[in-house]
Formats: structure tokens, sequence, C-alpha cells
């Protein structure tokens, strides 16, 4: 069984990202593995030309296992319960059932955010980004690096920063972000 997976939005053909993917994985595994060898495993599969897809990528110190394609369709998601955890999903591991168990706190709302301490995390598939009306902040030790938020902490689009309940009650708008999505704006959301 793999340890680890990956997952790549496959858009109209392309995957998108590739090197933040593959820093990842490298971090995970020490730096065993190579934008190259991630690259040539995505080219020997065969991959659709047209649409929007998830890719699932097994892997772990061995290698690349196999790899789910599902057409990607976003969930609606517009209220939050906040649950408090000391969980650690520093790498994204194929064993979820940790941030299943949180998930299943949510009660009537959509999804959940995670706070470790007094400090506002991840939701259970995303990074989050605040809007305070002047910049986006997104949490500065999120559960999982993830790579949509790498890139855009690189592109000067989100900071770093402490966040704590009451920021996120104060924020004007929230972002999900992830290689799938990119990032999500909600502008009206509920905090459960």
């Amino acid at each position: 069984m793999f340890r680890f997976f990956e997952t790549l939005c496959l858009w109209e053909g392309e995957v998108r990202y590739l090197e933040y993917h593959s820093q990842r994985i490298q971090r995970t595994l020490g730096g065993k593995e190579s934008f190259r060898g991630l690259e040539l495993h995505l080219q020997a599969m065969n991959l659709p030309k047209t649409g929007w897809w998830k890719i699932k990528l097994l892997y772990d110190g061995c290698g690349f296992g196999e790899a789910i394609l599902t057409p990607y369709e976003p969930r609606m998601i517009q209220s939050f319960r906040l649950v408090r955890s000391d969980i650690d999903y520093s790498s994204k591991f194929t064993d979820r059932s940790a941030l299943e168990a949180l998930l299943a706190q949510r009660g009537e709302a959509d999804e959940v955010i995670i706070l470790k301490g007094e400090e506002i995390t991840d939701t259970s598939f995303s990074n989050l980004a605040l809007w305070d009306g002047e910049v986006w902040l997104t949490p500065q030790n999120p559960l999982l690096a993830g790579t949509a938020r790498a890139r855009l902490i690189d592109e000067g689009v989100i900071k770093e920063a402490r966040l704590g309940e009451r920021e996120l009650r104060e924020a004007r708008a929230l972002a999900l972000l992830n290689a799938m999505m990119g990032m999500r704006i909600l502008e009206k959301f509920e905090i459960l």
C-alpha cells in the first residue's frame, strides 16, 4: 500500500503547476524524487485532452503507483464549523481517517476549519486565506503546505500571518486554496 498521494489538476490536457507538486513530493520523500521523474510518469499515462480532471497519484519511496482519474466538480461550500485538534498532517497521507473524523464533527455545516491551539489552519481538503480589506492572509502554520498556497505566496497574492478565530470572524472574505480550485473566493460564508 502506498503511504502518500498527490492531487494534480488536469485542465484541458495540461497538468497545472507540476513544479510545485514535484517540490512537495521531493520534500515528502527527503529529496528522492525528481521533477523529471514525475513528468515522465505523467507523460506515460493516457491522459484526457479535454475537460477538468482530478488525478490522484499514489506514491512512496519506491516510486509511483496507481493514478486515479475522476472528472472534477467543485463542492458547494458556504458554512463552516470550527473544530480543535492537534492533528499532524504535514504530508499528504493516503490514510485520511483523522481528517475524516474531524469532518464528521461538522454537524449542519458544509465543512470544518481546524484550529490547532488558538490558530486556524486548514479545512479538511484545502488551505485557507482571509481577506482583511487590504491583503489576503494565509495561516503561517497550515496542516499541509499546499501547492496552490505555495504558488500564491510566491506570486505575492497572499501573505503568511498568525490567524485566530477573531481574524476569521472579522474577515470580509475567505478563500479556499488547493490544486484543483486554485483560489476560490467566498464573499459570503458562515461560521456555525
